[in-house]
């Protein structure tokens, strides 16, 4: 796993990632205030899975269509995978403490914040793409610093699948690959296609659809 630590601190991560998806089951099976409009939506989405809709990519849809096709559409079915995602970010909240140079508290503080900040519950307590977004960005950033680390080529390729994985979810992860290659302009002073050997992945949009383009023409 990217970035996964060898250190003590393993084990908090485990049991808060763990935590943080105990919290949101629970919540999901006592009912709370029952399907939210927007989850209406997404679940007449994944009725008709296609590749682009007029305001979201199809990631999350195409996610949500193969879930409810195993599992069903009820309350507790189609948040399970939320759940799942909270804990992955606790987790790589964690990761990323202990990264930065942090410690157990680091990590134990930076899991803790993720699992109980109120707008996090909020994103986390229902379906929808920023459930998927929210750990998507948080492995770019892991990635992001391995490349600080380490300089070596095949984290660019880490990242551009990450970004591209994410922009199928929601469009606003461009926002950091156009972040990342303006500050490779900044610094070079030229544009590239490449970054120490690796291409860089780009976007195009056809008919509305955010597609991932990796043809020659870029380079």
């Amino acid at each position: 796993m990217i970035g996964m630590p060898d250190s003590p601190p393993h084990s908090i991560l485990w049991s808060l990632s763990i935590l943080a998806v105990v919290v949101h089951l629970a919540s999901s099976a006592t009912g709370g205030y029952g399907i939210f409009r927007d989850e209406l939506y997404y679940i007449a989405c994944a009725n008709h899975p296609d590749i682009g809709y007029v305001d979201h990519p199809p990631l999350s849809i195409w996610l949500l269509a193969a879930w409810k096709f195993l599992f069903g559409d009820s309350l507790f079915s189609i948040r399970f995978l939320p759940a799942v995602c909270s804990g992955a970010t606790a987790y790589i909240a964690g990761v990323l403490a202990i990264g930065f140079g942090g410690g157990r508290y680091a990590a134990f503080l930076a899991c803790l914040t993720s699992i109980f900040a109120p707008i996090l519950l909020a994103f986390f307590g229902i379906f929808s793409m920023n459930a998927f977004d929210l750990p998507l960005w948080g492995c770019a950033f892991v990635v992001l610093r391995r490349i600080a680390e380490t300089r070596e080529a095949k984290w660019w390729y880490r990242l551009g699948l990450i970004i591209g994985l994410g922009a199928l979810n929601k469009i606003s992860m461009i926002w950091l690959g156009a972040g990342i290659y303006t500050q490779r302009v900044s610094v070079t002073g030229v544009p590239q296609w490449t970054l120490n050997g690796a291409p860089v992945f780009g976007f195009r949009s056809n008919r509305g659809k955010l597609l991932l383009d990796t043809s020659s023409r870029m380079r």
